[in-house]
């Protein structure tokens, strides 16, 4: 028998005959985002709904797929999930309503996340099938400092400049690979 390992698959080789099945590593905790964690619902729904899309994609046979249904269950239920959540959440292969033609989302509204008003607010657009995003208030490039002076737009290097004329009406426009502030000078000290 042969095993061969892409990405998290396990793909084994006997008889030629080829299954898959998720794999992965020895050293893995199965740590999740805890359910009672102040992350966004809609941000644990999705790892349920990911990790449950996956199994169906990866397993070829019954057996691996409801091995890894168990497990997912047992992961599920060690980070504290709600059995409840779980069922709402898990995903399934769903087909296009044809009763309903507006069922594809129209817009999307992006919110900063607040615990308790994010839910309430995606549940109240649903029926207009407006969908609800998260964004943070806080990125970590804006907590991040910024350790360069901020430069003058006259001290940069590589413009392109426009020269007004005091006496008449005619304009110099003007390219330089120095600083601004050079060329202008120049400029000055010639009229």
């Amino acid at each position: 028998m042969e095993k061969y390992f892409f990405l998290d698959c396990l793909v084994t080789r006997d008889d030629n005959k080829r299954r898959k099945t998720i794999y992965r590593k020895p050293t893995h905790t199965y740590r999740l985002r805890d359910q009672s964690s102040y992350n966004s619902t809609s941000h644990k729904a999705t790892t349920i709904r990911t990790l449950t899309r996956r199994v169906p994609l990866v397993c070829d046979s019954p057996d691996s797929l409801t091995d890894k249904i168990k497990d997912l269950d047992n992961v599920f239920n060690k980070n504290n999930y709600n059995p409840d959540f779980i069922t709402r959440n898990t995903y399934r292969i769903s087909e296009p309503n044809v009763t309903n033609p507006n069922s594809t989302l129209v817009s999307t509204a992006t919110l900063p996340y607040i615990k308790g008003t994010f839910e309430t607010i995606a549940r109240i657009l649903q029926p207009y099938n407006i969908c609800v995003a998260h964004k943070p208030i806080t990125t970590l490039l804006q907590l991040q400092t910024n350790v360069k002076d901020k430069d003058e737009p006259s001290d940069r290097q590589g413009a392109v400049y426009k020269v007004k004329c005091c006496d008449c009406q005619a304009t110099y426009i003007g390219e330089t690979g120095r600083n601004l502030n050079i060329p202008l000078t120049e400029h000055k000290r010639a009229t």
